[in-house]
């Protein structure tokens, strides 16, 4: 099956906690009569393969100021991402140079990156719709859509981080998680678990126990122990600690511990 993962999306400052909605309140549950299936042990059934591929941008932009999309809207963006991936998806004329490539085929590459086409990506082709609401952001606290601003401290030491980037490469220690296959590019793996330019599928495997978040890009694997307890604060891990615990029908998790 493949099912929007909103899970941890809702957290007012994309740091420590998510959800997975397992009956979410979809108004087309009501008029179906779908039920969610259960377990052995009666809780909801979130297993399966999941993806969370969206062109809804994490960020609203700010032409919507502190509002949804109208269907007007939504319908348009998703008929603009239809063109871009026809448009990528169409034979190249093997007359052309590479000095005749588009200056700009969208999603971020132009020129001789335009060779990282359609064919190499799997961005979603539809907006993100919560509760009937088809949303311009995945951040939905604040209310503006919008990631609250880096302390002080916190822009000096990623720009520290950017220029070891842009200029050291003595040895993989100094290289990005995501460059050397430790840890997902973007934040893949979370939380957040925020969607990229691919690989945003997701395997979810649960026990009465644990409930495990299998990520595709770099097969990273975060696991939710249910009922569980944190670990002591010295001990870090790439994920955070994450322990979970129900209200009702709702998987409520925390993470903490998290790992510069």
């Amino acid at each position: 099956m493949s099912k929007f993962l909103h899970a941890a999306l809702s957290c007012a400052v994309l740091v420590c906690l998510g959800s997975v909605p397992a009956n979410a309140a979809d108004p087309a549950q009501k008029t179906s009569g779908w039920k969610v299936s259960r377990t052995a042990d009666g809780k909801p059934d979130l297993q399966g393969n999941w993806t969370n591929a969206t062109i809804t941008p994490l960020e609203r932009p700010a032409k919507y100021t502190n509002r949804a999309l109208t269907d007007a809207e939504a319908a348009s963006l998703e008929h603009e991402e239809a063109q871009l991936n026809a448009a990528g998806d169409a034979p190249t004329d093997p007359k052309l140079g590479i000095k005749d490539l588009p200056v700009n085929c969208g999603k971020g590459f132009s020129g001789v990156d335009c060779g990282y086409n359609s064919f190499w990506v799997d961005a979603g082709t539809k907006v993100v719709v919560i509760d009937g609401e088809k949303r311009s952001s995945l951040i939905t606290e604040p209310a503006n859509g919008k990631v609250p601003p880096l302390t002080p401290d916190r822009q000096k030491a990623m720009g520290e981080l950017m220029r070891t980037m842009r200029s050291n490469f003595d040895g993989p220690e100094a290289r990005p998680l995501g460059e050397r296959c430790l840890l997902s590019f973007g934040s893949s793996s979370g939380p957040p678990m925020l969607p990229s330019l691919y690989n945003n599928n997701y395997q979810i495997i649960q026990s009465p126990e644990t409930v495990t978040i299998l990520v595709e890009m770099v097969h990273d694997a975060r696991i939710v122990r249910i009922g569980g307890q944190h670990l002591p604060q010295n001990i870090r891990k790439w994920m955070g600690d994450s322990i979970g615990h129900w209200e009702g029908d709702t998987l409520v998790v925390e993470t903490t511990n998290f790992n510069g």
